[in-house]
């Protein structure tokens, strides 16, 4: 403990001693540095040693949980010499001692303690469990309510329920009121999982999202695509997220109709080369011939077709 606070001693002078405390079942030894002509800068300690002979009797007052109740009480006797001492308990409101008093009616030859534990009315508080909304509020309605067991002046032991898809916050525990009016209140947040597109090989892709649990499950704002596919929709496509990944898988079927071009070409001066004469871009039923187009051949030429009629 701090004996003094600083003092401005003149350089070459004395300091002036404080007055030292008592301490119970210690005594005074001396100054552990000599201050009689002070140079510069001290820090001085106080000395002391345990009174031989004595033994220390202590009482510790604590709460159920350990928790301190009281300070100790402390008396100090003579080694090997009958005492007859008694230290009360303390009272407490809202709380009875196990020992309303402690007595050492003994000859002592070695330092005794002795714990009185106070326990409280046994009342019970309220713990609301709470599923958060998809956008992270609280409802208006606790999903479950308990009545827990406790102590008086002791603090909660609120413990959170496992629900799928849900993660429990950190748990602000209270003091036990006599009343039984304590309320705890035990927040979920949802979890997020993953929503995979699986459109399929050779088709266009769509990004993963993180979803939470409960949330509506949209379709992309654009359809998947596929050459010589027809997208009809998707598989194990849900209104909500799960509580759990999801993978929800693009739809195929052949295309029935395709886009053709027939292509008209006509031979330069230089022959064997040709240039893109005109362009006729069609759409037919796949696996029928495609038509001839009604295009006039310019004066000139004549029609030799380089392609044969595929179907489309």
């Amino acid at each position: 403990m701090l004996i003094s606070g600083p003092q401005y001693v003149e350089e070459g002078k004395a300091a002036e001693a404080p007055a030292v405390p008592d301490r119970d079942g210690y005594r005074f030894t001396g100054w552990d540095t000599d201050f009689s002509k002070v140079t510069g800068d001290m820090d001085i300690y106080a000395g002391y040693a345990p009174i031989a002979g004595q033994v220390r009797l202590t009482v510790n007052y604590v709460y159920s949980n350990g928790s301190l109740a009281a300070q100790p009480w402390v008396s100090h006797v003579k080694s090997g010499v009958s005492c007859n001492l008694t230290a009360e308990s303390p009272v407490i409101q809202g709380f009875t001692p196990d020992q309303t008093s402690v007595s050492f009616n003994d000859a002592y030859t070695t330092d005794k303690t002795v714990t009185v534990t106070y326990k409280g009315a046994e009342v019970s508080y309220t713990v609301n469990h709470y599923l958060l909304n998809v956008d992270g509020t609280k409802p208006t309605a606790p999903e479950y309510t308990e009545k827990v067991p406790g102590e008086t002046g002791l603090t909660t032991e609120a413990k959170a329920k496992e629900y799928a898809g849900f993660t429990p916050q950190a748990i602000s525990q209270g003091t036990i009121n006599a009343d039984g009016s304590t309320v705890v209140e035990i927040s979920y947040e949802r979890n997020y999982y993953t929503l995979t597109w699986n459109t399929g090989e050779n088709a266009s892709y769509i990004a993963p999202e993180q979803v939470r649990y409960g949330a509506a499950v949209t379709k992309p704002d654009k359809n998947p695509t596929k050459v010589g596919y027809e997208f009809t929709g998707w598989e194990n496509l849900q209104e909500t997220m799960p509580a759990e990944d999801l993978v929800v898988t693009a739809k195929w079927e052949a295309a029935k109709r395709a886009a053709y071009k027939i292509i008209y070409w006509t031979e330069t001066v230089k022959e064997g080369v040709y240039t893109v004469n005109h362009v006729i871009n069609r759409t037919g039923t796949v696996g029928n011939s495609i038509p001839n187009g009604s295009y006039t051949v310019p004066k000139g030429y004549k029609t030799t077709p380089v392609a044969g009629k595929n179907g489309c």
